[in-house]
């Protein structure tokens, strides 16, 4: 029986090698085409703002995975509220989860509330509103009929107050939304039921 040559082995190896070497190119550019797909060069064209646009940029909360881009939107003297988590990485940016409240019919209301939920590749859960009695200082969201609160973070922009609470860690589907006088007064409470548990496992973005 014949042995293999040195020159038989130097040629498998070198097919070995470059099978390798495609199989790492494919992998890295199908992880491109993954990573950069539908990605914009900026949070506008992520969340299509056109110059002529009803919509205007208040704030961004800048997070781990992207940041939360809240919005004002003027529609024939109606108001809403935009909201939109953007993912960013180095191909650019892209509008992974969003949603829109109005405020009409809203007067005697003092906290707008909306609920975002566990969203991949995102830093959600959130809970958000708009703040409409000035009196208030304090918002909290309280798990019902137990102990577990947040306070939220007041995020003050040129057209309204907006309250922001990171759901990470709360259980249950019923939440107290609380307001608070600078004095510690309840002002305001309201019960609020969303539609799935807060420690539901992250949904795939509808965008993706």
């Amino acid at each position: 029986m014949l042995g293999i040559s040195k020159g038989e082995i130097s040629i498998k190896k070198k097919i070995i090698i470059i099978c390798t070497l495609i199989v790492a190119v494919l992998v890295i550019v199908i992880g491109i085409v993954i990573h950069s797909s539908g990605r914009k060069n900026s949070v506008k064209q992520a969340l299509g703002i056109e110059s002529n646009s009803n919509l205007k940029i208040i704030h961004e909360e800048p997070t781990a995975q992207g940041s939360i881009v809240f919005m004002s939107n003027t529609d024939n003297s109606n108001k809403y509220l935009s909201t939109a988590f953007v993912s960013e990485n180095i191909f650019g940016y892209k509008d992974l989860y969003s949603g829109v409240s109005s405020f009409e019919g809203l007067d005697r209301i003092d906290l707008t509330a909306q609920y975002f939920p566990a969203i991949k590749k995102t830093s959600l859960p959130i809970y958000f509103g708009v703040i409409l009695n000035d009196k208030i200082e304090k918002v909290s969201v309280k798990r019902n009929n137990n102990s577990e609160i947040k306070d939220a973070k007041i995020i003050e922009t040129d057209d309204y107050r907006i309250w922001l609470v990171y759901m990470n860690g709360f259980q249950g589907t019923k939440f107290d939304i609380l307001g608070y006088s600078n004095d510690g007064s309840e002002l305001y409470k309201f019960e609020d039921t969303i539609p799935e548990n807060a420690v539901q496992k992250p949904l795939k973005s509808p965008y993706e």
